[in-house]
């Protein structure tokens, strides 16, 4: 689990002194403009360094936001630090094994791996046998097999960890919290004129 601290400081406009409310709702709503914001950056930051899918990296996120009227606001995104199965990677079937591109720009080949769909849930993936068995009983006695995995790979964590990113998506969601500040105060301020 990431964590990653912005603190903004913020001066109310002497219009709005007397009545908080527009005040607050532009606050509110830019804190969830920059949370969206700093998700999609740090989804734009991951693709550069892995070939994964946008939509399993945003997956990998989950934004928290503050209840309406809570005091103290605190907007929240927390990331997975579950490794990724290599099957959200471009894969392909050799004769070697299976072809992956993780990195953007080198595949790698995980020799004796295989691609198989599972009969069921209909799920395709990268496995591997283990070497060890299991024997489960069957009607004319017991049946050994041997135990398959799935494969799995790096979590996106590891890509927060790499110097600058964290300042880098933290500096876009606070150009977009300001940009978005100050709109939705204009906005506050005409219907208080009104």
């Amino acid at each position: 689990m990431m964590r990653l601290n912005a603190v903004v400081n913020i001066r109310v406009p002497d219009i709005l002194t007397g009545d908080l409310s527009g005040h607050a709702r532009a606050v509110f709503r830019a804190g969830g403009d920059a949370l969206r914001a700093l998700r999609a950056e740090a989804v734009r930051k991951v693709r550069e360094s892995r070939a994964i899918r946008a939509g399993a990296v945003r997956d990998a996120m989950f934004l928290s936001f503050p209840p309406s009227g809570a005091e103290n606001p605190t907007w929240r995104m927390y990331v997975s630090g579950r490794p990724l199965k290599v099957s959200a990677y471009p894969y392909r079937q050799t004769a070697a094994g299976v072809s992956v591109l993780i990195k953007t720009g080198s595949r790698a080949v995980i020799r004796h791996a295989f691609v198989a769909t599972m009969p069921r849930s209909g799920h395709e993936g990268v496995f591997m046998r283990t070497g060890r068995f299991n024997t489960k009983p069957g009607r004319r006695g017991p049946v050994r097999r041997e135990i398959i995995k799935e494969l799995f790979t790096t979590r996106i964590t590891d890509v927060f960890k790499d110097p600058g990113f964290a300042e880098d998506a933290l500096g876009r969601a606070m150009a977009v919290f300001e940009r978005s500040y100050l709109r939705n105060l204009q906005i506050a301020i005409e219907q208080k004129v009104k």
